[in-house]
């Protein structure tokens, strides 16, 4: 009798894990982009005619919002390791930077197609050791400085216009997966693999303060658009939210406890946070009582970080990922409307060298 229970109660529970993998699964994005190599990170720019997205070949691709066609692609040199890991429009709209395994920052005109600049972020002499490269870089608000992390550690800020590096912090610190501007642009929060959370005045050039993550790398890390709140991405599945002035731990959103936070992402009216895990899936909070309002899955499993990104309306959510896809999903519905065949995203019109 006793095993005839257990039987039941282990048959329940599959059914029950079916059934709310299949209710995740009825959620479809707005429109999937097919025809980029390898697909990783994504873009919105901020004027919100453009997504840009990278792969595993060192090409950029650039879409056409409105008609979700891709008009241009970049190509990063092909010697050496020309993955892409991360992308970010300036605030104007008119510039690129690109960064990822060759160890590089590179600035990129939008409408050209050119390459402006190749900031060494990883110097040449030190690429051999840290081979994972550049994993994020992202412009100041004002649109005049550069942050970057890498596999060597420390926080790297490179003045726009000059093109040169202009401040160097955190060099300690073991291997950084992300940073991000304060709204402001007078402070810059940082994550990696050695679990903690810093966080970095930048006019006094000192640390503001330092935070242990349960010993868990974190990584991704965002700040929300009124500057209060900074949202950390975290190896135990998990959302931690930190004071953005003080450093002071704030109650963490839960609910992605089934694989690692690679990215996260506040809408621009700051009222919900998106996350979207290496499992592939997303999840998204109301801020700030945490409760969960969205949830779906993405169209495979990445085995790469996997980006994800509020258009500048707030009305879409973009993730990249290893299998040749962007997918663009409605935002709060996470439901599809329409979608784009693999044939109408390829039109490819070459950038010029």
């Amino acid at each position: 009798m006793a095993k005839r229970i257990l039987a039941i109660v282990g048959m329940l529970t599959a059914l029950t894990v079916m059934l709310a993998r299949c209710a995740v699964a009825l959620a479809e994005p707005l429109v999937t982009l097919n025809g980029q190599p390898d697909a990783v990170p994504v873009s919105f720019s901020p004027n919100g005619k453009w997504l840009a997205s990278g792969g595993e070949d060192g090409v950029i691709s650039l879409w056409d919002l409105s008609k979700n066609k891709r008009i241009k692609t970049f190509q990063l040199p092909k010697e050496g390791w020309c993955y892409l890991l991360s992308l970010t429009f300036s605030p104007d709209s008119k510039t690129l930077a690109s960064a990822g395994g060759d160890g590089n920052i590179r600035l990129w005109d939008v409408a050209s197609g050119k390459e402006l600049a190749a900031l060494a972020h990883i110097p040449v002499k030190s690429q051999e050791k840290f081979t994972l490269g550049v994993f994020s870089a992202e412009f100041s608000p004002d649109g005049k400085t550069l942050a970057s992390a890498g596999d060597e550690g420390g926080i790297k800020l490179w003045d726009v216009d000059a093109k040169k590096l202009s401040l160097a912090f955190g060099e300690s610190c073991n291997r950084v997966w992300c940073a991000a501007f304060s709204p402001d642009g007078k402070r810059v929060a940082a994550g990696g693999r050695d679990s903690a959370f810093d966080f970095w005045d930048v006019e006094k050039k000192s640390k503001i303060a330092v935070r242990k993550s349960e010993d868990h790398s974190l990584t991704a890390v965002a700040f929300s658009p009124n500057g209060e709140t900074i949202a950390a991405g975290n190896w135990d599945g998990n959302v931690r939210l930190f004071n953005a002035t003080t450093g002071e731990n704030l109650p963490p959103f839960r609910g992605q406890s089934d694989a690692i936070i690679e990215c996260v992402s506040f809408s621009p009216d700051g009222k919900a946070l998106a996350s979207v895990s290496y499992g592939g899936r997303i999840k998204v909070w109301h801020v700030p009582d945490g409760k969960i309002i969205s949830d779906a899955l993405t169209a495979g499993d990445s085995i790469h970080k996997r980006p994800i990104s509020f258009s500048p309306d707030g009305k879409t959510l973009a993730v990249g990922y290893s299998h040749r896809l962007i997918e663009l999903w409605d935002f709060p519905t996470l439901k599809s409307a329409k979608s784009l065949s693999p044939e109408a995203g390829t039109d490819i019109t070459p950038a010029s060298p």
